[in-house]
């Protein structure tokens, strides 16, 4: 009887080393798997961080190249105005020389 004892006492200590070893690889585990997920939060924020920080570098740039757009525009329409002044003033030239040759 003593022995059956000791062997069914040996036997639930042995279950419960098991038990044991069992949860601290499932504990184990689950850090480990909690820790990959704030691994990956983590990498998702600064993702989006970056991917915020690429959208405002485009916008400026976008802006500044609008900028360099509309002034150039503003120098083509300059200097178009200029060529057209030039041709009528070249045409009122041309219109007095020939007018004066016909004197």
């Amino acid at each position: 009887l003593e022995r059956t004892e000791a062997e069914l006492r040996a036997r639930a200590q042995e279950h419960r080393a098991e038990e044991l070893s069992a949860f601290e690889d499932s504990e184990a585990s689950r850090r480990a798997l909690q820790e990959q997920l704030f691994e990956a939060a983590a990498a998702k924020e600064d993702l989006m961080a970056r991917i915020d920080s690429q959208k405002t570098v485009a916008g400026r740039m976008q802006r500044e190249a609008d900028a360099a757009i509309a002034a150039l525009q503003r120098d083509l329409d300059g200097a178009e105005r200029e060529f057209a002044a030039e041709q009528a003033e070249l045409a009122n030239d041309q219109a007095f020389y020939e007018a004066d040759a016909e004197d």
